[in-house]
């Protein structure tokens, strides 16, 4: 099990970056959405972000939104941004910010530039690996595409646990199925939720798409039915408790996605998942409940009927029949909703929902809110058939209930008792649900008379119409119980005196209030109809009375049953066959009425009365008694006009009324339709639109309607009737205008007079608001009666006096509604009146009231030009000011300066408050469309700068109005109409940019001027420069959109008439502009990042970027010289301009920093503001000014951008004018050259300039320049082209053929001048040419080199041109190869001798260099010319090497040689060389020498084939014989210093090479040469006892290296050493050094030769016993402490070698003998050596115990101290290996 520590560890580990390793970033930059991995490696940010920004932008010019992440993730310094180098808050930060873009490009994430644009985030931001859940998510709806396919491919390995169901998909590389995504939202919880949540998130930011939200309904629709069925399973509260967990995942999406009401596809897939969830789940009625809520809040035109349906929907599934409170509340607050269920009914069941409203319309009926809207509610519900017989039962039962409350004791206020019965009474007569009522009514526990009773109304039962005729029966109506309570109602009124005065007058409600309960009573029964119908209070022998009780009835707020009852009474009385003398044609006004009342039974009786009376006008008399129910007077015809009178009347009930009354019963609004049309004859244009028989009236009878329609509208005493007719009569046209003059507006002007408490006096006060009122009987003033308009006119001035404020609202309403009828002058009355009573001064609360009434409706009314030219003149005559400047006389102020004018302030306040309404109405009447204004707008500006002056005050506010108007008028107009515009007026406008500080007025004036450049340029241009000044200071630091669009503007529109004028004036331009050049540079750090580039390039190209471009650049890197964000805009500003022009922009930038130099400065003193200082802060500014130029110069973009603008045509244009530039760079970087700290930079800038330059065009202009008498022009060309040459590739063929065709050219120059600094650099420039393209054209380099090995150059007396051109001859023998063979005798040689005297010179740079230089190429020759360099030539190499060695310079060359020549050069030859240099290697007495020296020889064994070496082994062997006796050389000759540690180290390289050459041959090609080297070793004289031993111990460690790294092989080779060995190690002592180190070098070769013995080799007595007996004797002789450890080992290793038990004995015998010896140290020796073999060989060894105990035994005993205690750890050591003591 992993510690703590590793699991933290192997945490970190999977977490880790690897900010080091280089592959796994270089991995990771390979991860691309849109390029192969091998392709996105090497992309680096900058290339990568051009592609991706022109994605970026085509989105911002798709969508605006986009723009926003301009200044964030696609800005320019994203491009260095790295997240891992954030901190958290700023990650945090920067993952809002990507995750709102990938909400907003995930519509169009299939487009290539929303691609683009996320490929930037990928490969800058890392998304895939920080924003993993927010990316997949993005583009999950695409995920059969192949674009989701590539973003699978890089993602990271470890995904969230919410998204591991994409392993197979990835593993496999293949789309990923919806079906997958379905069984994943159903199943994990922890995808359902993110997927919820990133919906709902871009949602709430609005970045929503069709395609996201189709996707998500889809997908969580189907897994909500997928949770649902899952969740069914299971006992029972597993049921429940899964149910709930559903309801906790997805009713809060629900409801957060339902409160986003602006976006109705949300909204609709809500509703949908709703509907799922609702069917299927089985849900409570309180889950429900909270669902209807959610859905009823936030309705919107688009949505309504989506969620009413899905109301519906959970309506139908809840078990209860009334819907919640709070549901039922917000359902009541909509207007629209009960339109929408009936709608939602033809296509969808509503019956519950209906239901539900229904319900809980009867509760809000019943409760403090009564309204009689709901009854009507109800009943529209019942006409549309929403509910069916269930439904309709429960409504009746909830009735009945509420019925029963209320006998039980209820109570309820009279409106709501009456809005319950008209409820009850409405369900009792409607035909689906009469039946219902009755079976409800008789299974309730009251009947039908307690019901009535209870709510004092009369319910239908089915009863006749009440007929007076005698031949009348009652034989079809029910037989009704007459309830005793009648007879005393009836008894109370039966005394009642009838009245001479109508009930329907006020004064008559007591006398009214008692009879109308009696008539109710009356209706249960004919016969107390009868009896109520004959009291004298009522019957027909008062027609005054009985006329006005039953019309009071009837249209009044009374229950249907009474309505027709009373009209039925009244039918009755008029039927007859007898003639009359009674006029009744003061019913038909109320008749009328009735005919528009809502229910059909009202309209149904109405009709049946309508008949009546039609037939009673055949009987009426020549002269009847017309009867008043009213204060109206009689209406007789005139004896002129037989058209007039009874004749008019009736014709109004015959011939308009009669014939239409059944289509009065259907349509509640056709009798106004069919007055209406009658009234307007035959042109209204209703006529064929109505669905009636309407006559055509004379225009005479037409007028005598209206005029009596007129009268008892004006003098009914009931106000609803008023209002009834008069909405009739307001639809009259023109035959209305007599009665309309005569009657209606005296009658109005009376009304206007009457305040609110005669509004009592109408006896149904109270039924119909009076502002519905007044507004109706406004509409009686037409356009067609100049009177009423005049009337309109005295109400505004003041003339006619209105007393209630309500009547005074309904004049301004009937001025808003005739106001685009009025005259002209009449309109300009009525708008100054307004405006005078809007300014009235006063405290008054009334008179406030009237204020702001006149200001609404001033502002309400769409003003024309005459009007609001009125309105602008009112204001100049305000206030009597001065009309012009101050006398010229001893003047000091401009002409704009005025005279200030001292006003009162009361008078001051009312000014500005006439100004602040005037202006405020020009604002909003769109002044654009009223170009008369424009005079007197800019006369109102003038005045108000002289209040401005008078009061101290900015006037902000007006001075805005009034410019914003002119604004508007001037964007409106081409050219100025009849109207010149002066240069106060432009001196105004820059006032109020200068001195404002408000910045909405700063744009408008600017704009404004801007627009007055076109028309007035001359004015304009004169007073200008200030606000460009101001303008840096202000607006340009803004960043909103309109302060763009004002810069822009202004730019546009005044700067090119500034450059024409220069232009004209033949002026420098730069120089012209410079005060606005400065202003926007001056502004550059404040202006918006991303505002800036545009805002430059607009104006440079206002300017002309020929003239002002490089103006603009100079002066950004002049003010901004270290910021690194002022060096990037300028180079995205220029290469937002084509090549040509920035050519020409930097040779004037060049000019410039040029000018700054001169005695006299003229453009820099303007540009750059130099005038007046000193030459030191002159050359700070170059010294900007080239640094800028020299970063700009080395933009990637731009010079790529100049590569391509050098097409066939353009060419040889731009080589001139690159030729110029180039030289006009090298000539300021030679003038700057004596001043240091501006040579740099100038060096820089002609570098880069060169640099932007395609490599044949340069070679092009280098030509040209070449041929400059200047030495250091053609230097610097030359270093120009040669820095040029590295960039080129050989694909190119243009550029190869360019250069190869240069050489000559640079060659003669070799050759002709004589300036060493010149030729240098030429043959160095050859030198480039000749390394990248040479191998193109051998011929031209050859023809070079011979010049270059020439006197001129390699020959030449300067070494640094010697350098050079050994630089150059090496390059060339690459190139030249065996052409170069001629040139080897005059060069090698020449070469030699410069090294030589190199190695004898002091160290120095120049020494090294030669020495490289040198070395280079000899190199070069070496590796291509290798059979050349033989004999001489090689020798030559070996000693310049050795001395480089022993100088210790050169290293790599020198290194670089020997693997060259060790691995090249013939076999024959190097190894032959080898043993001839050898001696000279020696002698330099370094251990660095030889060692490089014996790598080489290493080097060249192993580099040649086994056969090489075997044919060359002779030569090698010779070597290393020389080599092993290095030490004994050593040791006798003085000369060759060397210590013995190094001569160690020495010997271990020579051995390391032999062992190489060893493994390279085979046995019989080694086997003599080991002999030959055992011989070798005792060939010295034996007097030379040094030598030998020198050459045996070089011998032995060969031998001990061999053996251990061969082993087994080099067995049999141990044969030649045995005899030689033995000698050793029996005649050899210890006791020196020299003797020391021989011995352990033999016993070293021992050991490890009975180590790898596997052929018993060393078992063998002839092999064995020799060694043995001579490992014995030295044990017995040597008395080092040091070598004992050796040689026990080896014995120990010898005993291990053999089986033998007899050799072991013998072993041990002579060992135990020793232990005897006197001499302690041998004792010792012998002790530890048994010691190791009884360690070593173990059981093996301790058969042989028995033979050491007696001598174990003595040692324990011995007097040696060393010796016991080794002794004892011997024997402990043995029991231990034993197990039991020795008991010694």
């Amino acid at each position: 099990m992993a510690t703590i520590l590793q699991r933290q560890l192997a945490e970190i580990a999977s977490k880790s970056t690897h900010q080091l390793d280089l592959k796994a970033k270089r991995a990771a930059h390979g991860k691309s959405l849109l390029f192969d991995p091998k392709v996105a490696v090497s992309q680096d940010f900058n290339s990568l972000y051009q592609i991706c920004i022109e994605g970026y932008e085509e989105l911002c010019s798709l969508d605006p939104r986009f723009a926003a992440y301009s200044t964030s993730i696609f800005s320019e310094q994203s491009k260095t941004e790295e997240r891992e180098q954030m901190t958290v808050d700023q990650n945090t930060e920067l993952d809002a910010v990507i995750e709102s873009f990938l909400g907003l490009v995930g519509a169009r994430l299939l487009l290539k530039p929303a691609q683009k644009a996320v490929e930037w985030l990928v490969r800058r931001f890392k998304i895939h690996e920080h924003n993993i859940e927010c990316l997949i998510l993005t583009f999950l709806p695409y995920h059969s595409t192949p674009l989701f396919l590539s973003l699978l491919s890089i993602l990271p390995p470890q995904l969230p646990q919410a998204f591991r169901f994409l392993y197979p998909s990835i593993t496999a590389v293949q789309a990923l199925p919806l079906h997958t995504i379905l069984y994943t939202a159903t199943n994990n919880h922890a995808f359902f939720s993110a997927f919820n949540q990133y919906v709902l998130k871009v949602a709430k930011a609005r970045h929503q798409s069709s395609v996201l939200v189709s996707f998500w309904v889809s997908v969580t629709t189907q897994a909500v039915d997928g949770m649902i069925s899952a969740a069914q399973s299971g006992r029972e509260a597993i049921h429940r408790q899964r149910q709930e967990d559903l309801m906790l995942r997805i009713l809060p999406v629900l409801n957060q996605g339902l409160s986003m009401r602006d976006i109705p596809e949300l909204i609709t897939g809500c509703c949908v998942i709703t509907t799922v969830l609702a069917a299927k789940g089985h849900l409570e009625d309180h889950v429900l409940d909270g669902m209807m809520e959610a859905l009823a809040t936030g309705w919107t035109t688009q949505t309504i009927d989506v969620r009413v349906t899905c109301l519906g929907m959970l309506a139908g599934e809840r078990s209860a029949a009334e819907l919640a409170q709070p549901v039922l509340r917000k359902l009541f607050k909509f207007d629209q909703f009960l339109n929408t269920l009936i709608s939602a009914s033809r296509q969808y069941k509503m019956d519950r929902l209906a239901l539900g409203f229904v319900l809980g319309c009867i509760k809000r009926l019943l409760g403090k809110k009564a309204s009689a809207s709901s009854v009507e509610t109800v009943e529209e519900i019942l006409h549309a058939g929403l509910m069916n017989s269930p439904e309709l039962k429960i409504v009746i039962r909830s009735l009945f209930s509420t019925a029963q409350n209320l006998r039980m004791g209820g109570s309820l206020t009279p409106e709501q008792q009456a809005n319950f019965a008209r409820l009850l009474t409405l369900f009792a007569e409607w035909p689906l649900s009469s039946e219902l009522f009755q079976r409800a009514l008789k299974k309730s526990p009251f009947s039908q008379d307690e019901l009535e009773l209870s709510i004092q109304t009369v319910l239908p039962r089915q009863i006749e119409p009440v007929t007076l005729a005698e031949d009348a029966t009652m034989e079809d109506a029910p037989l009704l119980t007459v309830r005793s309570d009648f007879d005393t109602a009836i008894a109370t009124v039966a005394n009642m005196k009838p009245r001479s005065e109508s009930f329907l007058f006020v004064s008559a409600s007591e006398e009214f209030g008692l009879l109308y309960p009696t008539f109710l009573h009356s209706l249960s029964s004919k016969e107390n109809l009868h009896r109520f119908i004959e009291i004298p209070a009522v019957n027909r022998t008062s027609s005054i009375a009985f006329a006005s009780f039953y019309v009071r009835v009837f249209t009044g707020n009374t229950p249907q049953t009474a309505k027709c009852a009373a009209l039925r009474v009244l039918a009755a009385a008029l039927d007859g066959s007898q003639k009359q003398d009674i006029d009744f044609q003061a019913l038909i006004p109320y008749l009328v009425v009735a005919l528009m009342d809502r229910s059909a039974s009202v309209r149904r009786a109405a009709t049946e009365c309508t008949t009546a009376l039609s037939q009673y006008y055949n009987l009426l008399a020549d002269s009847p008694t017309v009867v008043s129910l009213g204060d109206e007077k009689d209406f007789n015809p005139s004896s002129t006009d037989v058209e007039n009178g009874q004749n008019a009347i009736k014709g109004l009930v015959q011939d308009v009324l009669a014939p239409n009354l059944q289509e009065c019963v259907m349509d509640a609004d056709m009798v106004s339709t069919v007055l209406i049309t009658a009234l307007n004859g035959s042109t209204s244009s209703r006529k064929g639109q109505v669905n009636a028989d309407v006559p055509d009236l004379k225009s005479a009878r037409r007028t005598a309607i209206f005029a009596f329609l007129a009268r008892h509208a004006s003098t009914s005493p009931l106000l609803h009737v008023r209002t009834r007719v008069l909405t009739i009569l307001n639809q009259v046209g023109k035959i209305g205008s007599p009665s309309r003059t005569q009657i209606l507006l005296p009658w109005l002007k009376q009304w206007l007079g009457l305040d609110a408490s005669h509004m009592t006096t109408f006896s149904d006060f109270g039924r119909i608001a009076l502002p519905e009122f007044d507004a109706e009987i406004f509409r009686v003033i037409s356009t067609r009666e100049q009177d009423g308009i005049e009337l309109l006119k005295q109400i505004l001035d003041g003339s006619v006096t209105v007393i209630r404020h309500a009547a005074l609202q309904a004049a301004h309403s009937r001025i808003k509604e005739v106001w685009s009828s009025l005259k002209a002058g009449d309109r300009e009355f009525i708008v100054l009146a307004l405006l005078e009573a809007a300014l009235l001064d006063s405290t008054d609360a009334s008179d406030a009231a009237q204020i702001e009434l006149a200001m609404e409706t001033l502002r309400a009314l769409t003003l024309p030009t005459e009007a609001l030219v009125a309105l602008v003149d009112s204001l100049l005559n305000t206030v009597a000011l001065p009309s012009g400047p101050p006398a010229k006389k001893r003047r000091r102020t401009s002409h704009t300066q005025k005279v200030d004018v001292n006003i009162g302030s009361d008078q001051t306040t009312l000014t500005l408050r006439k100004y602040t309404t005037v202006l405020e109405l020009v604002d909003n009447s769109s002044p654009e469309n009223h170009s008369e204004l424009l005079k007197g707008l800019f006369q109102v500006l003038e005045e108000i700068e002289r209040l401005q002056r008078s009061t101290g005050s900015t006037m902000v506010y007006l001075q805005g109005l009034t410019i914003n108007s002119l604004l508007a008028i001037v964007d409106a107009l081409k050219e100025p109409k009849d109207f010149a515009v002066d240069r106060n007026a432009i001196n105004q406008l820059v006032e109020c940019v200068k001195e404002t500080s408000n910045p909405q007025v700063q744009n408008a004036a600017l704009l404004l001027i801007s627009g007055l450049a076109e028309w007035v340029p001359d004015v304009v241009l004169h007073g200008v420069m200030p606000v460009f000044t101001h303008m840096g200071k202000t607006i340009l630091r803004q960043g909103d959109e309109y302060s763009a669009h004002v810069i822009d503007q202004t730019v546009s529109r005044v700067v090119p008439l500034l450059v024409a004028s220069s232009h004209k004036k033949g002026r420098n331009i730069a120089q012209d502009t410079s005060a606005i050049l400065l202003s926007f540079t001056a502004a550059f750090e404040h202006i918006p990042a991303h505002r800036r580039l545009d805002l430059f390039k607009h104006v440079a190209d206002a300017i002309g970027p020929q003239d002002g471009l490089h103006a603009i650049i100079a002066m950004i890197m002049d003010r901004y010289p270290t910021d690194n964000q002022a060096r990037r805009f300028v180079a995205d500003l220029v290469n937002s301009f084509e090549p040509n022009v920035v050519l020409a922009t930097i040779r004037q930038y060049v000019a410039l920093v040029t000018d700054c130099f001169k005695q006299t400065r003229q453009l820099s003193d303007s540009l750059l503001n130099l005038k007046g200082k000193p030459t030191e802060d002159a050359h700070a500014t170059a010294n900007n000014l080239l640094d800028g130029l020299a970063n700009l110069l080395d933009n990637t973009l731009l010079r790529s951008r100049f590569v391509m603008s050098f097409d066939a045509d353009l060419a040889s244009n731009q080589r001139s004018a690159f030729s110029q530039l180039m030289e006009d760079s090298i000539r300021l970087t030679q003038f700057l050259g004596g001043r240091p700290h501006l040579a740099q930079s100038s060096t820089r800038v002609m570098s880069n300039i060169f640099k932007l330059l395609p490599t044949v065009d340069l070679i092009k202009c280098a030509e040209t320049l070449l041929d400059h008498n200047e030495d250091d022009i053609r230097h610097v060309v030359l270093h120009s082209v040669d820095a040029q040459v590295g960039s080129i590739r050989n694909s190119d063929l243009n550029s190869t053929t360019a250069l190869l065709e240069f050489v000559p050219r640079v060659t003669s120059l070799i050759q002709k001048s004589s300036n060493v600094a010149l030729k240098h650099g030429a043959i160095g420039c050859i030198d480039r040419i000749t390394e990248h393209v040479g191998k193109k054209d051998p011929n031209t380099i050859l023809e070079s080199a011979q010049i270059i090995a020439g006197e001129g150059a390699l020959r030449d007396a300067d070494d640094e041109l010697k350098i050079v051109s050994m630089l150059c001859l090496a390059t060339m023998v690459d190139v030249l190869q065996d052409d170069f063979i001629p040139f080897l005798p005059l060069v090698l040689p020449q070469v030699f001798t410069y090294l030589r005297s190199s190695m004898n010179e002091e160290s120095s740079p120049l020494r090294i260099n030669m020495v490289n230089a040198g070395f280079a190429l000899i190199n070069a020759v070496a590796e291509h010319l290798a059979y050349m360099f033989t004999g001489k030539y090689l020798d030559n190499g070996f000693r310049i090497a050795q001395l480089s060695a022993h100088a210790r310079i050169c290293s790599g060359t020198r290194k670089q040689f020997y693997r060259l020549v060790g691995a090249i050069v013939g076999p024959s030859e190097i190894f032959s060389a080898f043993n001839r240099n050898y001696s000279a290697e020696l002698q330099q007495d370094s251990f660095e020498v030889i060692e490089e020296y014996f790598d080489t020889v290493k080097t060249a064994i192993l580099s040649r084939p086994r056969s090489v070496i075997k044919s060359s082994s002779t030569a090698i062997f010779e070597l290393l014989l020389k080599a092993f006796d290095h030490r004994r050389l050593a040791e006798a000759d003085s000369e060759i210093d060397f210590d013995l540690e190094e001569i160690d180290q020495i010997e271990s390289v020579y051995i390391d090479v032999a062992f190489t050459t060893v493994t390279r041959i085979d046995d019989t090609t080694f086997r003599p040469f080991f002999l030959r080297l055992v011989e070798w070793t005792g060939a010295l004289p034996k007097k030379d006892a040094n030598g030998r031993i020198a050459r045996a111990t070089v011998l032995y460690k060969f031998l001990a290296v061999i053996f251990g790294q061969l082993k087994a092989l080099m067995t049999s080779y141990s044969s030649y050493i045995i005899e030689s060995s033995s000698d050793i190690l029996q005649h050899t002592s210890s006791s020196s050094q020299e003797g020391l180190r021989l011995l352990t070098a033999v016993l070293s070769a021992l050991e490890q030769t009975f180590e790898y013995d596997k052929s018993e080799f060393w078992q063998s007595p002839a092999h064995f016993t020799p060694i043995s007996t001579a490992l014995t004797t030295l044990l017995s002789t040597s008395k080092s402490r040091t070598l004992t450890p050796y040689l026990t080992s080896t014995i120990t290793t010898l005993a291990a070698a053999t089986n033998s038990q007899d050799q072991h004995k013998e072993l041990n015998s002579a060992i135990l003998k020793l232990m005897r010896s006197d001499d302690a140290e041998v004792r010792l020796a012998a002790v530890k050596t048994e010691m190791e073999l009884t360690e070593g060989l173990g059981e093996v060894w301790l058969g042989m115990v028995p033979e050491m105990l007696p001598f174990v035994s003595e040692l324990l005993e011995d007097e040696e101290g060393d010796v016991e205690r080794e002794a004892k750890r011997w024997v402990g050591r043995v029991e231990e290996l034993l197990g039991e003591s020795l008991e010694l």
